[in-house]
């Protein structure tokens, strides 16, 4: 099973989209977490509505305490031997859960991850990832420069996290998954590329 972490602030203009995307992919195996960091919209009530329509969705709410402690919950909460994250504002395609896991399954890996499409307000900007070897320094460097270097774009087997005791740095409020996202690749034993 998968376990999808929503970190949720104040996110009612666009929740919607990014759930009901989630909850749409052909892979059926997977649980949704929303972790409602304290929103004063209606975020909260966004939330408990589609937990109360589907019982793959499970609602959290806390305290405000930014997205990497509402994403530590998330883990703490996880029933999947799989992690992966989306961004409140972000949507996914049907596939996003399926090729990822087929591949990560098939090729024994740790990590999968995949490409990214950027969306402005004028116009859209496609990441493709570069494949990295956790072993290569010269292709971790290129990870770091890369635009598509966050947290959603990876499928996590929990197994590693809990084993290394890997969280989000709660103090770091800038580009704060870098940190989580480079101790992942460099503890993974096999990494893989899901290319679309």
């Amino acid at each position: 099973m998968i376990t999808v972490i929503i970190p949720v602030y104040n996110s009612a203009s666009f929740l919607d989209k990014c759930i009901s995307s989630v909850l749409s992919q052909s892979y059926a195996g997977f649980e949704l977490l929303l972790i409602n960091d304290g929103s004063t919209d209606n975020s909260g009530e966004i939330c408990d509505s589609y937990a109360q329509k589907d019982s793959r969705v499970r609602v959290i709410h806390k305290i405000n305490g930014g997205v990497s402690s509402a994403r530590n919950i998330g883990l703490d909460q996880a029933k999947g031997e799989w992690i992966t994250f989306v961004d409140s504002d972000d949507w996914v395609h049907e596939d996003f859960l399926k090729k990822r896991d087929e591949l990560a399954v098939a090729e024994d890996a740790d990590v999968a991850y995949c490409d990214v499409e950027l969306v402005y307000s004028n116009h859209n900007e496609y990441c493709r990832t570069a494949e990295i070897d956790p072993k290569e320094k010269t292709q971790v460097n290129s990870w770091i420069r890369s635009k598509s270097n966050y947290s959603p774009i990876l499928l996590i087997k929990k197994e590693l996290l809990d084993y290394h005791n890997l969280s989000f740095m709660t103090e770091v409020r800038l580009c704060e998954d870098l940190n989580l996202i480079l101790k992942v690749i460099l503890y993974a034993k096999k990494t893989v590329h899901a290319k679309e």
